[in-house]
């Protein structure tokens, strides 16, 4: 017997192979056709549906295959890789684009590089080594555009400065998070017209995402009728004040969260909801330095400068919740605590910008 290779491209010297599959391919479509429907409401349940069909046609070989598993080696004790790796960067959209798909990351990850691990069904997000979030894996379109995997909690903030993009965003109908917000913009818009329908459907997913609470809100919305914006925030700040409350105990409950708490509010102009705000953002608060602590809170310019080209440096990046929470103690500090305010004063005389 003399081997030959199997040179890609040429269909019949994979027969063996390929005529099984036609085979399993004949036999799903003829099992989805008793089924009724090609329709599944989740992925496992098409996982499962496959996983016993292959099982009932394995049945008949099972004696062949019992036997050839004898004489196979044992597995690799180390998993090989089942995914591609690639490089991306986040663009000043909130998001970043992979194999035709547009995919929406937290908006402190812009102008980041990520790493990205690229699974059958889902995408592992890295930042160097630290492992980020895990986004679905999304599919172009059958006509070949664009495909949008959105997480409205990562974009809905830089929409609130132009709310009005909302009307022609291509991403619209994946960026509701249920069916019920959807039905509430039409509604809005055929009874209000655009500005007011894009300008209430905003403020209502930035309710949502700033209460955790998208389902809840959903439930309330209305069918037939417009909402009402008002009655649904004092609705859900009742459950705010109860998250102040639980924040409270649980830094109370920590000896470690209490003691630095206590520290940070003992500082002029820093009370209860800023010193949250900074055991939360920066857990390596109390062992860096005050250097460390601007890189982390992105307070620190970052250089621009290729070659001999020398841009302007300015604050960017991650953390900008960190930035916004700080910057009422510092206006109040540079008012009235006296060295910080001659610090404020010469950086104004040397032409830094006022905030």
């Amino acid at each position: 017997m003399t081997p030959t290779p199997n040179n890609r491209g040429v269909a019949h010297e994979n027969g063996v192979i390929e005529s099984a599959h036609g085979h399993l391919k004949s036999f799903v479509r003829d099992e989805l056709l008793l089924r009724g429907t090609g329709t599944f409401a989740i992925l496992v349940e098409y996982r499962r549906f496959i996983a016993e069909l292959v099982g009932r046609r394995s049945r008949c070989s099972a004696a062949r295959i019992d036997a050839e598993r004898e004489l196979l080696n044992p597995l690799s004790v180390q998993r090989t890789a089942d995914y591609e790796e690639t490089v991306v960067t986040v663009a000043s959209s909130g998001g970043f684009t992979l194999r035709k798909v547009f995919y929406t990351v937290p908006s402190r990850q812009i102008g980041q590089r990520l790493r990205v691990r690229f699974y059958d069904d889902r995408l592992e997000l890295f930042l160097g080594s630290t492992p980020l979030l895990v986004l679905p894996r999304g599919r172009a379109q059958p006509n070949g555009k664009h495909g949008h995997v959105v997480d409205y909690r990562h974009v809905i903030h830089s929409r609130r400065c132009k709310p009005m993009g909302l009307l022609n965003l291509v991403y619209r109908a994946q960026l509701f998070p249920r069916d019920a917000y959807r039905q509430a913009f039409d509604l809005l818009l055929d009874r209000s017209g655009p500005g007011v329908a894009c300008r209430t459907m905003v403020e209502l997913l930035c309710l949502a995402h700033e209460r955790a609470c998208d389902a809840e809100l959903a439930d309330d919305l209305p069918a037939s009728r417009m909402p009402d914006l008002n009655a649904l925030r004092r609705r859900f700040d009742v459950q705010l004040a109860s998250l102040d409350a639980a924040i409270a105990r649980t830094i109370d409950s920590d000896p470690v969260l209490a003691r630095r708490h206590d520290i940070l509010v003992s500082i002029p102009s820093v009370r209860a909801i800023t010193a949250a705000s900074l055991l939360a953002d920066m857990p390596g608060l109390g062992s860096i330095n005050e250097r460390q602590a601007a890189s982390v809170a992105r307070l620190a310019p970052v250089t621009r400068q290729s070659g001999k080209w020398q841009g302007k440096g300015f604050i960017r990046g991650e953390r900008s919740n960190l930035r916004q929470a700080l910057y009422l103690p510092a206006l109040v500090a540079a008012s009235f605590k006296l060295d910080l305010k001659r610090s404020y004063e010469a950086l104004i005389q040397r032409g830094k910008p006022a905030k």
